[in-house]
């Protein structure tokens, strides 16, 4: 299984954090219950 971080700069809305976290576990191949959106990272399972 490939690990994959994404940096995401300035960002510290929660509601723009839910979305992202939303949108990720949407995504075709992602294990839905390794998605982690923090203030700044992404981290993809």
């Amino acid at each position: 299984m490939k690990k994959t971080t994404i940096q995401l700069e300035t960002l510290t809305c929660p509601s723009c954090l839910q979305k992202i976290n939303n949108a990720v576990k949407g995504l075709d191949g992602v294990n839905k219950d390794s998605v982690n959106v923090m203030l700044i990272q992404v981290k993809l399972n």
